[in-house]
């Protein structure tokens, strides 16, 4: 008597790219969201229940994130461009334009992780569509390098006063 259990295969929507690196590679569905790989994997792995995050919490979340940006700035770890960029993108996630694409659980490990990355990429994207449309002769994959960084969501190093 076998103890293998079958594997039934499931249906999944078509998905139109791949990220990954050596871990696991991920599809991530590119048609209206704005997420990517460390969301698409919190959506895989912490499907409990149905309890997402309020809206006034991704706010906060992003306020931080809008505060950070402004303090590297200050201590230029990133330039004006990116510092429009992503304030663009903040602003735009707390006016209410983007809740539908922070659809992860409250049910994760405890840390925020998954929350955090969900809303760097959220930002990152935001980013870097709004770099790419204001920057006409600049080369698109340079806007997306630039941005694609997560290093001006990262506190500052040193003493900011």
């Amino acid at each position: 008597m076998s103890t293998k259990k079958s594997k039934k295969k499931r249906k999944v929507a078509p998905l139109e790219i791949q990220q990954g690196d050596s871990a696991e590679k991920v599809a991530v569905n590119k048609v209206g969201e704005l997420w990517g790989k460390q969301t698409q994997l919190s959506l895989k792995y912490f499907a409990i229940g149905k309890h997402t995050f309020e809206n006034h919490f991704i706010d906060a979340l992003v306020s931080i994130k809008r505060a950070c940006a402004q303090v590297n700035h200050r201590f230029e770890l990133i330039n004006n461009d990116q510092l429009g960029a992503i304030v663009h993108a903040c602003d735009a996630v707390i006016n209410g334009e983007h809740y539908d694409q922070f659809p992860l659980r409250v049910w994760q490990t405890g840390s925020g992780t998954q929350t955090n990355m969900n809303i760097n990429e959220v930002i990152t994207s935001l980013a870097n569509t709004y770099m790419r449309a204001n920057n006409p002769k600049g080369n698109a994959n340079d806007a997306e390098r630039r941005c694609l960084a997560y290093k001006w969501f990262c506190p500052v190093s040193g003493n900011p006063f």
